[in-house]
């Protein structure tokens, strides 16, 4: 029987020899997987290197038949003695320059050891002309064209604006409208009469009269060929923009709409004054003022704006100055006289100006600005026509005819 001894050292050499066999297969197995890389590598770059080779042949094919064109090119530019490019297309000029440098445009696709050169194409340059590109076509690359529509800076003020709005379903409206007072109230006592009697206490009079209000059509229209919308974006919008706040638009009609009630039915100024804003304070503050009306605007025209109020002048010394205790201030871009705002309405004939008590006014709408489309106007449909119309019901009036008040401003007098 073995002993202890024995055992152990021939189980210690069983484990050396099974630790020995593992590491060699290991081995063996990373050595041919590695020996398998790099054949595989092998194989991959030589198929590159056919590839490249062909890729080579192919170019110098491509620039030995680039070479003899370039050779009968510049024989028959000899043998006529002139430029054998001028007058040519764009792209004959660009071919011609990449014949006429056929070895660097070689060397930089053969030879591999070398970074690629560039290739000079100065002669694009000299032999571009007018006449290298078809008619029209040099305008369109060279300009800068702004699809954008301008907006005109046409800006005035809506007279609507100022004044109250109101609306109406009626065809019509009547209102009593007050012409003239008489009499008034005042302080009553028995007994002041002949012999103590009693007196009749005062009389009171208004004259009123019936003024029937008829809504008037404010309208206008425009007719556009239908593929313009389709074709140009800003059409969509410049159209509503110019039937509406443009010159020719449905506000600047409003404007006139009211000028024109305002000359035919407004006071004329009862006053004495002679200098223009001194006519124009006392027309607000005197004559309105005493039949209980508050001023608050005065229309003229944007000159006398400027001539009679913004820039007075002092007769005789020419100094710009107003009278004592009149106050002229700009307040968040508008003009103050006084209490009295300032507007400039360059539709109102010059040398003419009205003071208004606005809230004596009504600006009466039956029907709201429209805009509607149209294709079946007239013989729209059949020549592919649009037509927009814009349009509404409006009227303009005062209850109060001594609401408005007429200024004849005194206009310089003719020199000789």
């Amino acid at each position: 029987m073995e002993n202890l001894e024995e055992i152990q050292k021939a189980a210690e050499q069983k484990v050396q020899d099974v630790a020995k066999n593992a590491a060699t297969e290991v081995a063996n197995k990373a050595v041919e997987t590695v020996n398998k890389s790099v054949e595989d590598l092998k194989a991959e770059l030589a198929n590159k290197s056919t590839e490249l080779d062909n890729i080579k042949k192919q170019a110098e094919e491509a620039i030995e038949t680039a070479n003899k064109a370039s050779a009968a090119v510049n024989k028959a530019g000899q043998i006529k003695g002139g430029n054998p490019v001028q007058n040519i297309s764009l792209e004959e000029t660009i071919k011609h320059a990449i014949i006429s440098n056929g070895d660097e445009i070689k060397e930089a696709y053969t030879n591999t050891s070398k970074s690629a050169k560039s290739v000079n194409l100065e002669e694009v340059k000299k032999d571009i002309t007018d006449a290298s590109w078809a008619s029209g076509a040099l305008a369109r690359v060279t300009n800068d064209v702004r699809t954008s529509l301008y907006t005109t800076p046409y800006a005035p003020v809506w007279l609507r604006n100022l004044f109250p709005q109101t609306s109406t379903d009626g065809g019509a409206v009547v209102i009593p409208q007050v012409t003239a007072y008489s009499g008034g109230v005042a302080v009553w006592a028995r007994g002041t009469g002949s012999g103590g009697a009693d007196v009749a206490k005062p009389d009171v009079n208004v004259t009123f009269q019936d003024v029937t209000i008829t809504p008037q059509w404010v309208a206008g229209k425009m007719r556009v060929n239908r593929e313009l919308l389709m074709n140009v974006p800003y059409l969509s919008t410049s159209i509503p923009q110019t039937l509406l706040y443009s010159p020719v638009g449905l506000y600047a009609a409003e404007n006139a709409l009211i000028t024109a009630y305002l000359s035919a039915n407004a006071v004329a100024y009862a006053g004495d004054k002679t200098i223009g804003v001194e006519m124009i304070v006392d027309a607000a503050f005197g004559q309105m003022l005493g039949n209980y009306l508050q001023a608050d605007y005065v229309l003229l025209n944007n000159y006398d704006y400027v001539e009679f109020v913004a820039l007075n002048k002092a007769e005789g010394s020419g100094e710009y100055d107003l009278p004592n205790g009149l106050q002229v201030a700009i307040i968040d871009g508008s003009l103050f006289i006084n209490s009295l705002k300032a507007i400039p309405v360059p539709s109102i004939p010059r040398y003419t100006a009205y003071v208004i008590a606005s809230s004596e006014f009504e600006f009466l709408t039956r029907m709201g600005a429209e805009l509607r489309m149209f294709e079946q106007s007239q013989d729209d449909a059949e020549k592919n026509k649009v037509l927009f119309r814009i349009e509404e019901m409006v009227a303009f009036f005062t209850k109060n005819l001594n609401a408005a008040i007429k200024i004849e401003l005194p206009e310089p007098e003719e020199e000789g």
